[in-house]
């Protein structure tokens, strides 16, 4: 993605270390409409993986960079912050 890499050369040119798309973070992620079998409770999760773009050596949060993020895309990061996870985005435009 040439907005990712034109990040990764900013990071650079400040000498900023940092790793790309290198981890996996595990978190949950609330079901729709969901219901359990055996205790029929409606807060149903799932688990699910995100792969990060940028972490940084030093500093305690992860860079995500978007162009766009529709309203699913959203909702996942909704629930990724909530697993406690500090994400920093940054658009490649304004995003309305």
């Amino acid at each position: 993605n040439p907005f990712e890499k034109s990040v990764g050369t900013w990071l650079t040119k400040r000498k900023i270390r940092f790793e790309y798309e290198k981890y996996r973070l595990s978190f949950l992620v609330n079901v729709r409409g969901g219901q359990c079998q055996d205790c029929k409770s409606i807060n149903v999760v799932k688990s699910s993986r995100y792969l990060t773009d940028f972490t940084m050596n030093g500093f305690p949060f992860i860079i995500e960079t978007k162009g766009y993020m529709p309203s699913a895309q959203r909702t996942r990061y909704i629930d990724l912050l909530k697993s406690g996870y500090h994400i920093h985005f940054v658009f490649q435009r304004d995003n309305k």
